[in-house]
């Protein structure tokens, strides 16, 4: 689930995905409930029942696509409304299994519109190229990391192989502005660039958090490494703090078992 002010008029809104319900014939392809707020509170007057196939999202659904199995919101236009994200890490890109793709539909005064974008690798700018079990969109997680006061969001794909390292993971990170989410100033974020070293298994961004850690006015990026190796039961974080440009790798840190929802 995520909650957002995707229409703009002050009550919170709440999406729900369901992503192993069957839809138009088609075993798992998954659709997302988004449900409106009011002075009465949630209310489905004007509720929006998404799909892969819904009028102007990009794509088809698929069999066992789960659509709507990682959700999340930010403002990436700074026009005011919420945007809602869907990370769909079980799409196929043409014949690529599981590669992985992120839709993100444009909040208005009218609620979610037909206004979205669709990101995959190795299109439109995005880093990489989409292979097989990447599951780009597995994880997601919006912030201000520039604190320009556009939200950015960042995507993680977190048993991508880096070379001939199987399972390393990575994430990708994209920055909001006025036309909304862009590849203009990317960053993909890896062990090795940012403190730590890539490694077979190390699952890098298997959960994702964005929030302040220090203070600075800028969201910095917690990103959980399960299989890089710390004490008895306990997990792998690294810290990438934000700044007036961005996430960077300056400063960066390396902790273990830190706890979040």
């Amino acid at each position: 689930m995520t909650i957002g002010d995707f229409d703009g008029d002050g009550y919170d809104d709440l999406g729900v995905g369901t992503p192993d319900s069957d839809y138009s014939g088609l075993t798992e392809a998954g659709t997302i409930n988004v449900i409106y707020g009011s002075s009465t509170g949630l209310t489905t007057l004007g509720d929006q029942y998404l799909s892969s196939d819904s009028p102007g999202i990009n794509g088809v659904a698929e069999t066992s696509e789960r659509f709507g199995l990682r959700l999340s919101h930010g403002d990436f236009n700074c026009d005011g409304y919420d945007d809602l994200v869907i990370g769909v890490p079980d799409e196929s890109v043409g014949s690529t299994v599981d590669a992985g793709a992120v839709h993100v539909i444009y909040g208005s005064a009218g609620g979610l519109s037909t206004v979205n974008d669709l990101w995959y690798q190795g299109n439109s700018g995005v880093n990489g190229s989409s292979e097989a079990g990447d599951r780009f969109g597995e994880t997601v997680a919006a912030g201000d990391f520039d604190g320009d006061s556009c939200d950015d969001l960042v995507i993680g794909a977190p048993t991508e192989n880096w070379g001939s390292t199987v399972d390393a993971g990575n994430a990708y990170a994209m920055y909001g502005g006025a036309t909304g989410l862009s590849t203009t100033g990317d960053w993909t974020v890896i062990q090795g660039v940012i403190l730590g070293a890539i490694g077979v298994d190390e699952f890098f961004a298997t959960r994702l958090w964005a929030e302040d850690r220090n203070d600075d006015g800028y969201d910095d990026l917690l990103v959980m490494t399960p299989g890089d190796p710390c004490g008895v039961g306990e997990k792998g974080f690294n810290e990438v703090f934000g700044s007036a440009s961005g996430l960077s790798a300056t400063g960066s840190t390396w902790t273990c078992e830190v706890h979040r929802d």
